[in-house]
């Protein structure tokens, strides 16, 4: 076992310490509407908990995350600092979803990033009991430095 891996593990088990399995805390979410409405950022609720999961790995203020219900599920959308400006989209979801973020110079997460990608999105996944199907899961990374230009929306449509 790599030092990384054990560390990402270790960061694992702290994330699912601190979010309790099973809590029935109502979650912290912009409720949807006919149009789009701007992604709030929070520590509160779900996307407190993924935040806080992915800054026991990133360092605190590296990590941010919302959320938005609707009748057919939850979407998150996960901020992480890093060096480069990219995205990665759950299944089923395109760019033409989030056009702003290609507006914004963000391109997708390339191969050689998507393993860190990957680590990311199975830890918000567990943290916010993922239901594969009608959670939908956006990961964002940018230099922290950006992320006052990073003016997001919700997709006026359900998936």
């Amino acid at each position: 076992m790599t030092t990384k891996t054990a560390t990402c593990l270790c960061a694992l088990i702290i994330l699912l310490t601190v979010t309790g399995c099973g809590d029935s805390t109502p979650p912290a979410t912009t409720p949807a509407s006919s149009g789009p409405q701007p992604v709030v950022f929070t520590d509160e609720g779900v996307p407190g908990a993924i935040g806080m999961g992915m800054r026991q790995v990133l360092g605190e203020g590296n990590a941010k995350a919302a959320m938005r219900e609707d009748k057919d599920g939850r979407w998150v959308i996960l901020l992480l600092d890093y060096e480069n400006k990219y995205y990665q989209l759950d299944k089923g979801l395109s760019a033409a979803d989030f056009p702003q973020l290609e507006t914004a110079g963000f391109r997708p997460a390339a191969d050689n990033i998507a393993q860190n990608v990957l680590l990311y999105r199975n830890m918000a996944k567990r943290a916010m009991a993922y239901t594969e199907g009608s959670d939908k899961l956006v990961i964002v990374l940018c230099p922290k430095a950006n992320w006052g230009e990073v003016k997001l929306f919700w997709p006026a449509k359900t998936k």
